[in-house]
């Protein structure tokens, strides 16, 4: 894969994982984002966005 491009073979292995996603995987992954967004500003006193 050197054109960054997702085959195939890829991209039919990916389709089932986002059909199986529901609103509760989303909410968990959100909320995990932001709470690793707060601890790595609090361990480091920087706000990620402004990177």
């Amino acid at each position: 894969m050197t054109d960054g491009l997702l085959t195939d073979e890829q991209l039919k292995a990916s389709v089932p994982m986002q059909r199986e996603g529901n609103i509760d995987d989303m909410a968990g992954i959100i909320l995990f984002l932001a709470n690793l967004k707060t601890s790595s500003k609090r361990k480091y006193g920087i706000d990620l966005y402004q990177v």
